[in-house]
């Protein structure tokens, strides 16, 4: 079950949700399993509870870069 729910909820979910166009091509694919995917996250703090996580990346346009910031020793 937990497979299932990494594939469908979390990695599929993730690509529903942040897809572009270019995108399009591999719901098909996710939905039968011909591609697998996978999804990570942790903080030292919160394991993998998603909700109580404190670290945020934006982009920076100016510098075109990442920026993290995880405001506490726990994230």
């Amino acid at each position: 079950m937990t497979k299932f729910t990494v594939q469908f909820n979390l990695f599929g979910g993730s690509m529903t949700a942040l897809h572009t166009d270019r995108h399009n091509k591999y719901f098909d694919m996710i939905d039968n399993g011909t591609i697998i995917g996978c999804f990570c996250l942790t903080e030292l703090g919160f394991g993998n509870n998603a909700i109580k996580m404190e670290t945020t990346v934006t982009y920076d346009e100016n510098t075109k870069e990442f920026v993290v910031n995880s405001p506490t020793v726990m994230s």
